[in-house]
């Protein structure tokens, strides 16, 4: 970085405060993940999430039918059909 000389101490104090938060900028940018590997994440995220909640509602399943109460079976459902709310044959 260049030094310059300031003209006075209040614009001495305004270059160090700019260098400094120039500084903490530069590191919240590097540390931040980029777009394509964030999106991964996201990805990933979501699909453990989706995995952790059916090995939950397993797990309950199978403790309540070990306690001998009544379970109905599990429930899928599928929804197909138009995104935008058309009717479309």
């Amino acid at each position: 970085m260049i030094e310059t000389k300031c003209r006075s101490s209040s614009a001495c104090d305004l270059e160090k405060y700019l260098r400094k938060v120039r500084g903490a900028l530069e590191v919240r940018a590097n540390s931040l993940p980029r777009e394509k590997d964030l999106d991964r994440i996201l990805y990933y995220e979501t699909a453990n999430e989706r995995a952790l909640t059916r090995a939950l509602d397993r797990l309950e399943r199978l403790q309540r039918l070990r306690k001998g109460e009544y379970v109905p079976a599990p429930l899928s459902v599928s929804l197909e059909g138009p995104l935008n709310g058309s009717s479309e044959n």
